[in-house]
């Protein structure tokens, strides 16, 4: 299904994936900077760990997005924290602010209007799929998967 939003979500998963890579690379710059052979394998060892988290990350980023009632800026939400010069890009699925994507439901919608969920693949948006959540019952008799809907026709 054709979905509008697609090219401006595509961009801004875009700058998700760039943000990670310059992350990625200060990482890398910084692995090997110990003042002692101690220091420096231990910052080592938690810099492979850190790339390994990256590297997992690469995997949906970003699964998703919450408009937030009285929100300016949408939350995005995947697999780990991203952030750049002005702030959070991507919030990982465990923080607190992350819950509402989970708990929020159309009668208990936990200040959330819209919860939109991402389909990709690498690092490609290929579909969205929103769920109006604003608390009336008519919403939640109406909702319907539509990422559901389309594997069961797959299939």
């Amino acid at each position: 299904m054709a979905y509008p939003d697609l090219p401006s979500e595509q961009a801004y998963l875009d700058h998700a994936y760039e943000c990670l890579d310059r992350m990625r690379e200060v990482l890398v710059r910084s692995a090997g900077a110990g003042a002692t052979d101690v220091a420096a394998e231990a910052i080592e060892a938690w810099a492979t760990r850190r790339l390994r988290s990256y590297e997992d990350a690469e995997r949906s980023l970003c699964f998703g997005r919450l408009d937030i009632e009285g929100g300016e800026d949408p939350l995005y939400v995947g697999r780990r924290w991203v952030d750049d010069d002005d702030g959070v890009v991507v919030v990982n699925w465990q923080a607190p602010a992350a819950r509402p994507f989970y708990t929020a439901t159309p009668v208990q919608p936990h200040g959330v209007r819209l919860r939109r969920r991402f389909r990709t693949e690498g690092r490609t948006l290929t579909g969205i799929s929103d769920e109006a959540l604003n608390g009336s019952l008519a919403d939640a008799a109406s909702v319907v998967d539509d990422f559901l809907l389309e594997e069961l026709e797959r299939t």
